[in-house]
C-alpha cells in the first residue's frame, strides 16, 4: 500500500509541475467549473477559482506525501518545507516568462494547501494513536 501511495505522490508532483509550467491558462478546463462554483459560494465571485485550485492541488500533495511516509524526508516539517519550496519554485519559474506568470497569492495558496494536507494527516495520525493506546488500556 505504501508503494502505491508513493507512486500517487510522484504522479501528483509531476502533474502539478506540468500543469503549472506547460498548461495554457486560457484553455478551458472541466475541473474549473467546480472551482468556479466553490469560489462563488465562498467569496461571491469567480475571481479566486485559481487560488482554490492551487490550494486543493497542494493539499492533495500534502495528504499523499504524508500518507506515503517518504523515507527520504522522514519528517512532517521537511515534507511541508519541500512542498512550500516546490510551489514557490514553480511560481518563480512562471514569473520568468512564457505563457504563465507568477503570482504571490498562488504561493500563499500552495503553502496553505500543503500545510492543511500534511498537518491534517499528522493530526489525524496523532489522534488515531491516542485512541488506539486508550483502547489497549481498556479491560477486556
Amino acid at each position: 500500500m505504501i508503494h502505491l501511495l508513493r507512486v500517487i505522490f510522484a504522479f501528483l508532483l509531476i502533474y502539478v509541475g506540468w500543469g503549472s509550467l506547460a498548461h495554457d491558462p486560457q484553455a478551458p478546463e472541466e475541473s474549473s467549473v467546480f472551482f468556479q462554483w466553490l469560489s462563488s459560494l465562498l467569496f461571491g465571485s469567480h475571481a479566486y477559482e485559481d487560488k482554490l485550485l492551487h490550494f486543493f492541488a497542494y493539499g492533495a500533495l500534502g495528504v499523499s506525501g504524508a500518507l506515503a511516509r517518504l523515507p527520504v524526508l522522514g519528517s512532517t516539517w521537511i515534507l511541508f518545507a519541500g512542498l512550500a519550496a516546490y510551489g514557490t519554485g514553480l511560481e518563480g519559474l512562471q514569473a520568468l516568462g512564457g505563457v504563465r506568470s507568477g503570482d504571490w497569492l498562488d504561493i500563499v495558496a500552495n503553502i496553505a494547501g500543503g500545510a492543511c494536507g500534511v498537518f491534517g494527516i499528522w493530526v489525524l495520525s496523532v489522534l488515531a494513536e491516542m485512541i488506539f493506546n486508550r483502547a489497549k488500556r481498556l479491560p477486556s
